[in-house]
């Protein structure tokens, strides 16, 4: 394992070096979606279900907590029995906190589009961050961990 440290411009640049040309382009797509799904959020978080205090307190219920740590535990700690030299510890753990965090916002949102309750703003928000929780944060880690 290979952990590019310190960062600098020539490992960035080496970095980029390493990467086919498909996958600058999407990374350089998802990343552009994101901070435009950030820009949005960040203009008014209030209107976001996931800033409210309700939302927080929805995923403190002590019955949730508990699962979630024993999910996150079991994901974290077989990690590295998979196989998958991709798959460690630092992955199984943030990857189940961000699931837990933004999940059941994201899945409200999604049926909230569909009932039509919900603004656009909203859902792409929720969209990308569904797909940052489930593969974009994974993403980076890898190229982060093991260069390109």
């Amino acid at each position: 394992m290979r952990f590019p440290f310190p960062i600098t411009p020539a490992s960035i640049a080496q970095w980029s070096v390493e990467l086919e040309p498909f996958f600058k382009i999407y990374i350089a797509s998802w990343s552009c979606a994101c901070l435009i799904a950030l820009s949005l959020y960040l203009r008014k978080p209030a209107d976001f279900t996931i800033s409210r205090r309700s939302y927080w307190h929805f995923l403190a219920e002590p019955w949730k907590l508990v699962t979630f740590v024993a999910g996150t535990a079991l994901i974290t700690l077989v990690a590295p029995y998979t196989g998958d030299p991709t798959w460690d510890y630092v992955d199984g753990f943030f990857m189940s906190f961000l699931c837990f965090a933004t999940a059941p916002w994201v899945v409200g949102v999604l049926y909230g589009l569909l009932r039509s309750k919900v603004r656009w703003v909203e859902g792409y928000v929720a969209v990308c961050t569904w797909l940052f929780s489930a593969s974009r944060s994974y993403d980076i880690y890898l190229v982060w961990r093991d260069g390109a």
